[in-house]
């Protein structure tokens, strides 16, 4: 993309509607101040004399040399094109975080379901040691008892009943 810098000129506007006196590159009483693109901003330095503003005011090129006003369509141009780019630049930024977001859309059933299976087996798991420790709970009084009758059989035995 081509770039245009801008230079500001304060032109003296004689009663011919031509430039008067040598550009200058202050601001002071009675000079107009124009804007001018790149390329145009050394023709007018070398042929200022010949430019002038038309019947509506218009600041324009002699004849053979670029017109302020179609620098001013090409700078115009330009700026378009940059703000484009920078637009398509955004959207294209803007489609990679849409992908990511499906992706990530796509993924969250799947991990929905990972955590009721994990949250199935924990619950699972709660019931196993439930039963694990009833079971022990039947395996202490089994013993218990076993050991109540052993006391009991040796007992007798002693006493020889």
């Amino acid at each position: 993309m081509e770039t245009y810098t801008r230079y500001t000129y304060y032109l003296k506007k004689g009663d011919d509607n031509f430039v008067a006196e040598q550009p200058a590159t202050e601001a002071a009483d009675g000079l107009v101040a124009v804007t001018l693109y790149g390329y145009e901003a050394g023709y007018l330095l070398e042929n200022w004399k010949k430019y002038y503003w038309d019947a509506s005011g218009d600041f324009r090129a002699p004849e053979g040399l670029p017109s302020h006003s179609e620098a001013v369509l090409r700078m115009k141009v330009a700026d378009q094109a940059g703000t484009i780019k920078d637009q398509q630049d955004t959207i294209d930024q803007q489609d990679k975080t849409i992908e990511g977001l499906q992706t990530t859309a796509a993924v969250v059933p799947q991990l929905q379901q990972m955590l009721i299976q994990a949250s199935q087996a924990q619950a699972q798991s709660a019931s196993d040691q439930t039963q694990m420790k009833q079971m022990l709970v039947q395996i202490s009084q089994v013993m218990a008892q076993n050991q109540a009758s052993q006391v009991t059989s040796t007992t007798d035995a002693k006493e020889g009943k």
